[in-house]
């Protein structure tokens, strides 16, 4: 059984694509011809979450099936940009940032969102939200100390809200990435001076152990809802490349076919951390032990049978828990940039979900965002 839908453009108009096979469904979702950038999912893969750009600049928004795409706005004050960058296990609490209209430090702050309360502003310290827990208690992100420095923070609703020290002494960037389900665990990194020199990494703070270092030369990691698994890059100038940090052993994840010494960033893990997915050069790949790195469009396509004629599969930016939802961009024949949206059965099982969206530099928003809730 094979259907498909095609995509009509025109004036900014976006029109459903579905395309279904054997093994599965493939369909590019409407955003109203804007550029819209999925960050985050929620576990089960129900509600993806992140930013539309407009003539009015950037807003924070969360998808769902029956909802469609719901727009947040900004704090008061805010006039240009809002982001959600994490959603909880069910969807139903996001968290972000956006500006203020305040002077700097203060002219972005991380928010909170819910139905019932809105968008409500964390402590003023905090200046960006990166990820949050499973049960929306606990949002990690970072402060601005100076225009060139930051502070991770750790937040748990209502209103603790703490410093950690991912790096002591840190001089430069110091960031909170991304927390397990449970918020006791955080990935993170930054720049600080050791013995004299600048260095920089990846580490993993423990609320009842500290910190400890999983990757020199690293940056913008994601972790796995059950805390296990700690995905990101690593660059120490000689060496590059993606890697997968489980129980205090490092591995790297390699490279696509013809891009060997091209940056390979991981975007997002799986609940159980046993699914990376992320991008490099505009092709999405997807890592597990048994396969090791591949091109998504050939899972999609060569296993599954999806008709992907006309696009290229660019990122995955999010997974949920179980493996089966990632949220991701694509590019058509003009290289104009969309979501996309897939549903593959088992044993790869994977359904992929985004919205609509016109090209924009992948790199001004980065990623992560990390397993099976929200995703760099």
């Amino acid at each position: 059984m094979k259907r498909s839908t095609r995509l009509l453009l025109g004036m900014g108009l976006v029109v459903l694509v579905t395309t279904q096979s054997w093994g599965g469904s493939f369909e590019i979702l409407p955003s109203g011809g804007y550029q819209c950038f999925p960050r985050a999912i929620s576990a089960d893969g129900s509600t993806v979450a992140g930013q539309v750009v407009d003539e009015q600049g950037s807003q924070a928004f969360y998808w769902t099936k029956a909802a469609g795409m719901v727009r947040l706005g900004r704090l008061p004050g805010g006039s240009h940009t809002s982001v959600v960058r994490g959603v909880s296990a069910d969807g139903t609490v996001l968290a972000g940032y956006s500006d203020t209209g305040d002077a700097f430090p203060y002219n972005n702050g991380a928010f909170r969102w819910t139905a019932r309360d809105g968008m409500q502003r964390l402590p003023r310290e905090a200046f960006y939200a990166w990820d949050i827990s499973a049960d929306g208690s606990v949002i990690v992100g970072s402060e601005a100390v100076s225009l060139s420095a930051s502070a991770a923070y750790r937040y748990e609703y209502p209103g603790k809200y703490e410093r950690i020290g991912l790096w002591k002494d840190a001089k430069e960037m110091d960031m909170a990435w991304a927390v397990s389900g449970d918020g006791s665990i955080v990935a993170g990194g930054g720049r600080a001076f050791v013995g004299g020199e600048l260095r920089g990494g990846v580490v993993r703070w423990d609320s009842s152990q500290g910190v400890s270092l999983v990757a020199a030369g690293g940056a913008e990691p994601a972790i796995s809802s059950d805390g296990t698994t700690i995905v990101g890059y690593y660059n120490t100038g000689e060496n590059h490349g993606a890697f997968r940090w489980k129980a205090g052993s490092l591995i790297g994840l390699g490279s696509l076919p013809g891009l060997d010494g091209q940056l390979h960033t991981p975007m997002a893990v799986s609940g159980d951390g046993s699914i990376v997915v992320g991008g490099a050069s505009n092709q999405a790949f997807i890592w597990d032990e048994t396969h090791g790195m591949r091109s998504l469009s050939d899972v999609l396509t060569k296993e599954h049978g999806i008709d992907l004629a006309g696009w290229t599969l660019a990122y995955a930016t999010a997974i949920s828990d179980d493996g089966k939802v990632i949220a991701g961009l694509v590019h058509d024949s003009r290289s104009y940039t969309y979501g996309f949206v897939a549903v593959v059965p088992e044993p790869s099982g994977y359904i992929l979900v985004g919205t609509g969206s016109i090209a924009l530099p992948l790199f001004a928003w980065r990623r992560r965002r990390r397993a099976g809730r929200a995703t760099r």
